[in-house]
């Protein structure tokens, strides 16, 4: 089929072989579908390095947990005081390192 007789909402095979979401006739025509599977594959493994890199602290506190209470209190107290000043010299250095 040429491109010039092919509807603008047509099939969803691709004249080039790239492999695209196949979606309902309404669905294309309410959002750019092309584009949230491109930004979905773009945003599913930062999503994925997100919750590793906060389940590192949280794995800590539980294997404390089993220590007893004041070790899972001073666990939790630990690693929220040192994201909270990690993020403190970070903001406060950033503008330092921008402006050179």
């Amino acid at each position: 089929m040429s491109s010039a007789s092919a509807p603008l909402l047509g099939a969803c095979e691709p004249a080039d072989g790239e492999a695209k979401p196949c979606s309902p006739a309404w669905l294309r025509r309410l959002i750019d579908t092309e584009e949230a599977w491109a930004q979905l594959r773009f945003a599913v493994p930062m999503v994925l390095t997100n919750m590793s890199y906060y389940g590192i602290p949280l794995v800590s506190v539980m294997f404390s947990g089993h220590l007893g209470d004041v070790h899972l209190a001073g666990a939790a107290l630990g690693n929220s005081w040192a994201t909270v000043t990690g993020y403190a010299f970070v903001v406060r250095t950033l503008p330092a390192t921008t402006l050179s």
